[in-house]
């Protein structure tokens, strides 16, 4: 009982410390601070909210990057464009509490493999984020908490890549340490290339299920793109209590799509009645700016603190489509040999985000409080041409799809949150998150007002049971929304392509997600392992509504209308499995196997049920030489939506490093190895099926090499140390 004690008051230390993530960061230990419990390998510190895993005494920890080390984390992958995912769904990624500016887009890959592990102190899988973050999205939140404590000097880095499908990237990162000033730059040129196979089938079915008409779509495409960015951060250490902080991102892209195609139209007895081929092109342009400042003021007790927050985003973006169509065969006379069809869309929108966080530590425990402001204001423009001749006949814009769509959206949000120790094994942590939005627009074909108004109160709870200093119990909840995006409030027509139209709804409300998660936890040295049972009950969905209607081209072709409502619920329930096993010094062993059940019930859809399996294995070796082997396999399983089921796929990802000197590393990666990621998605519904089926270039093999600088942290270890 002694032992549990002293351990739970260091556990009370850590989160009086480190209790709101925007400070969570490792420091340096004050000399009366109570002694705390060194915890080797992955263990997971005793957080009520969140798993915390030390990833210092990894072998290849100072010379590994991000990449690597999320890669080893139980329940976490991380795909060849830098995307990660935590339980098969898309995570946040932050550092230090904060959203990570350099992980955008196309930069996210570079992002993680410019930051090397042995800047990293630990990483925090937050599977169940509550009150003190924003209740939009369900994928969890994976937070980078970086070593605060650096030696003076400076550190610098370049990586330069090329990959066999013709992309290529160099990029370089310097930061500098000294006294009260730290300060870091990061910037990235990169050549993206993928080409990509498609085939859509559709048929829209008569009551008795027969096919009344059909589409037989195929597809080769090609996509170029150039991204450049530039990233800079500086801390300041005013005084003991004070410090600034800047943050400036610059990211502009600028890329090209092309595809070649056929289309076939058939009738109900299977007759073609249109036959074309096509000539698809695209250009997109695309600058964003971000500008970031922040003051933090610590009180005198640890945990005491302030943190006032103001970021400005800004974004414009061009895209241009430029079609063109061959008919052998048409259902109507006026598309006979070439036609052609253009669109554009210009957009420009700012985003400001304001946002107070205060800690404040108590003799019963810690209370957190704070408030965010962000303010959305958008416009765009979109025009869309009818089919035409080229040169005969001139372009001619068609009013359903050429119209202005600008908005203003601001969303209010308050939280506060508790955390108590409650006798000798329990640690608690209770919250309330309140949030309102406010929409405003114009239905650009009558001029009406469009707005939408709607406030909700979400709370959260976390419980933690210490067993044992190597087991403990964890018990989760939180209410999530997942809000509609403003294009989905949007009541006029939008283009998407010869055979989609969509168009949105200004009724539409969040859906709501409640998640209720109980996990055992054991952990011993650079052993872990850990059992979750979950359930998500989604309500108030928001799903798609698929409706065949006349071609508003006058094309001729077959055309479905996507719109989206709130109907329907979903119960997902489900048991996940992580084990990670340091099997040698040099040669570790992580594994996630989630076995899960989703019922779906949707207005004018069959109830259904699906057990999905997924699962995720990862095997690490490192030689003393300095050669290191990674193999990650990944593989989803069958998983059912609104309209239909996604068919499972898996991939197998393989690193080879190899230290070439203190200094260089070599870097050999391959994609995809076994040529079996492919998307495909069924639909199944009362009046159509279809099957839509895609497959990138594969596998591609990337080789970089990768130069660290500098004296101090983070800088190259000389061959004696």
């Amino acid at each position: 009982m002694g032992d549990i004690k002293r351990k739970l008051a260091c556990l009370w230390w850590v989160t009086v410390a480190l209790s709101h993530p925007v400070w969570a960061q490792e420091t340096t230990k004050p000399k009366d601070e109570p002694p705390t419990v060194t915890v080797k390998g992955k263990k997971p510190l005793n957080r009520a909210d969140r798993q915390v895993y030390d990833v210092t005494k990894d072998p290849d920890h100072e010379t590994a990057t991000a990449d690597d080390t999320l890669k080893k984390i139980p329940g976490v992958a991380v795909d060849a464009d830098g995307g990660v995912t935590l339980r098969g769904n898309q995570a946040q990624v932050m550092v230090n509490g904060r959203p990570w500016l350099m992980y955008v887009g196309d930069n996210r890959a570079a992002a993680l493999r410019s930051m090397p592990s042995s800047m990293i102190a630990s990483i925090e899988v937050i599977s169940t984020p509550g009150a003190q973050y924003g209740s939009n999205g369900t994928g969890g939140i994976i937070n980078i908490v970086t070593k605060r404590s650096l030696p003076p000097g400076w550190f610098a880095s370049t990586t330069v890549q090329v990959s066999s499908n013709g992309a290529g990237m160099i990029n370089g990162a310097f930061q500098y340490n000294r006294d009260k000033l730290t300060a870091s730059v990061f910037a990235n040129i990169a050549d993206y290339k993928s080409e990509t196979r498609s085939d859509f089938d559709l048929a829209q079915l008569a009551p008795d299920g027969r096919p009344l008409i059909t589409t037989d779509t195929s597809n080769l495409s090609d996509f170029k793109s150039r991204l450049g960015m530039i990233n800079s951060t500086i801390d300041y250490q005013l005084d003991d209590n004070d410090s600034l902080s800047g943050q400036f991102s610059y990211l502009s892209s600028s890329g090209t799509g092309g595809g070649e195609g056929e289309t076939r139209r058939s009738d109900a007895t299977g007759a073609p009645t249109d036959l074309y081929d096509s000539d698809l092109n695209s250009q997109f342009d695309n600058d964003t700016q971000t500008l970031g400042l922040g003051w933090t003021r610590t009180g005198a007790t640890a945990g005491d603190a302030l943190k006032v927050d103001l970021k400005v985003n800004r974004n414009t973006s061009t895209n241009r489509g430029d079609n063109r169509f061959d008919y052998r065969l048409s259902s109507l006379p006026e598309n006979q040999g070439p036609r052609a069809q253009n669109s554009l869309n210009r957009s420009e929108a700012t985003t400001a985000v304001f946002s107070i966080d205060y800690n404040k530590g108590l003799e019963s425990g810690e209370v957190t409080t704070g408030l965010q402001i962000t303010h959305d204001d958008a416009d765009n423009n979109n025009e869309s041409s009818f089919l035409y001749t080229p040169g005969i006949e001139t372009p001619a814009l068609n009013p359903a799809f050429s119209n202005p769509f600008a908005y203003k959206q601001t969303i209010r949000a308050a939280y506060a949150t508790y955390q108590t120790m409650l006798g000798d094994h329990w640690v608690v942590l209770g919250g309330l998150r309140a949030e309102g939005l406010s929409f405003e627009s114009r239905n650009a074909a009558t001029g009406a007002p469009v707005k939408v108004d709607y406030t909700n109160l979400n709370p959260s709870a976390f419980a933690t049971y210490v067993v044992s200093e190597r087991q403990k119990i964890r018990f989760n909840y939180s209410r999530r929304l997942q809000r509609p995006n403003a294009w989905d409030l949007n009541p006029s027509q939008r283009y998407g392509g010869a055979q989609l139209v969509s168009v949105g709804t200004p009724t539409l409300k969040p859906q709501e997600t409640n998640s209720f998660e109980t996990s055992y936890e054991y952990a011993k040295d650079m052993n872990s392992l850990s059992v979750r049972a979950y359930r998500l009950q989604n309500r108030k969905i928001i799903s798609n509504v698929r409706t065949f209607i006349d071609d508003p081209q006058n094309a001729g072709n077959q055309v479905v209308l996507m719109s989206r409502r709130n109907a329907g619920r979903s119960d997902q329930t489900g048991v996940q499995f992580d084990y990670r096993s340091q099997i040698r010094p040099n040669l570790s062993f992580n594994t996630t196997l989630t076995v899960f059940e989703m019922a779906m019930t949707i207005p004018d859809m069959p109830d259904r049920s699906q057990v999905t399996v997924n699962s995720q294995i990862g095997l690490n070796y490192y030689s003393k030489k300095g050669h290191g082997v990674s193999l990650n396999l990944n593989s989803l399983g069958k998983q059912i939506n609104d309209y239909g089921y996604m068919v499972g796929n898996t991939s197998v990802m393989a690193t080879y490093n190899h230290a070439l000197s203190p200094s260089l590393t070599l870097t050999v990666m391959a994609t995809d190895v076994l040529r079996t990621t492919k998307t495909k998605f069924v639909t199944e519904t009362r009046d159509s099926r279809g099957l839509s089926y895609a497959s990138r270039q594969a596998p591609v093999i990337s080789i970089s090499l990768s130069r660290r600088f500098g004296s101090g942290y983070g800088a190259p270890k000389s061959k004696k140390s």
